[in-house]
């Protein structure tokens, strides 16, 4: 009995002295007191774009940004200086999943992300954003949405392809759920790649279909690929203007 709690004993020691030692290992280093990043193509990000030479830092703070002048100005004997030799040094990017600079495409396309991003409750606020969208777009050009969620619509369901084609009867409608795993088109944009009731699912991928095998305009995966290249062609400028929007 003694050596089977000596060995219980040397047991949880040992998985403490692990932990301990993992917890050490793991810890992140702490940031300096101070430091600075001189002569420097610092990107601020600022509303005129601006460039600066260089970046000093308390901590985990950013104390000043300015030219090199300015920032020696405020560095100390214990101050750690990074010289970057004329490199680029941008903003820290801190998110948990982006899909950046997807948030500028407001610039192409109908926002229909619901609250607390957006403004869209509805079908019924859905559809009205696609007209207010058509209304501006020449007559057979695309109208297209982005960022709509059927869970936060009042009716919780995804438009039907009839409630497309009768609100935005003159253009090919494609729509992008917020997920980027669904999209909802109307009849127009489904023509327009030879896509109808008799086409066969493409691999994975699933065309809505109701009862009698009419499509429903739901498009899901890989069945969306084909109408995404087509109406998301901006180009490279537009890609660079999207980048600017976001």
């Amino acid at each position: 009995m003694q050596k089977w709690v000596k060995r219980l004993a040397v047991l949880l020691l040992s998985v403490m002295a692990l932990a301990g030692f993992v917890y050490l290992y793991l810890e992140p280093a702490k940031p300096p007191a101070s430091q600075a990043f001189i002569n420097a193509q610092v990107i601020t990000m600022d509303a005129n774009n601006s460039l600066a030479e260089a970046v000093y830092i308390e901590g985990e703070r950013i104390i000043a940004v300015g030219s090199r002048a300015e920032i020696e100005h405020l560095i100390t004997p214990t101050t750690l200086i990074h010289d970057l030799h004329g490199k680029t040094l941008v903003p820290g990017f801190v998110d948990a999943h982006s899909h950046f600079p997807g948030s500028g495409m407001s610039l192409f396309m109908a926002d229909l992300r619901s609250p607390p991003v957006g403004n869209i409750t509805s079908v019924v606020t859905l559809l009205a954003a696609l007209k207010t969208r058509a209304s501006a777009t020449p007559k057979g050009e695309w109208v297209n949405g982005f960022g709509y969620d059927n869970l936060m619509l009042t009716e919780r369901r995804h438009p039907s392809i009839a409630e497309l084609d009768a609100a935005v009867p003159d253009h090919p409608v494609f729509i992008m759920h917020v997920s980027g795993h669904l999209a909802v088109a109307n009849s127009a944009a489904l023509a327009a790649v030879d896509i109808s009731a008799k086409t066969p699912d493409p691999a994975g991928g699933h065309y809505g279909r109701d009862d009698e095998g009419s499509l429903t305009g739901l498009l899901e995966e890989n069945a969306a690929t084909a109408l995404q290249r087509k109406t998301f062609d901006i180009g490279v400028l537009g890609f660079l203007q999207m980048t600017r929007q976001a």
